[in-house]
């Protein structure tokens, strides 16, 4: 039950986070390039914390 609240809340907090940085962004192309390197930046992370379990 843990995990999955766990996970749950992370969702939520990416979604936001996601939101918040195309909000802040007038510019849009700069917008999908810190967009692309926040989601590849997240998804090293998620790799990482697989390999160290």
């Amino acid at each position: 039950m843990q995990a999955f609240y766990t996970r749950h809340i992370s969702l939520y907090r990416l979604t936001y986070e996601i939101t918040v940085i195309i909000a802040n962004e007038r510019d849009m192309r700069k917008s999908m390039k810190k967009f692309i390197k926040f989601v590849f930046d997240k998804y090293q992370q998620i790799k990482d914390y697989k390999g160290n379990r």
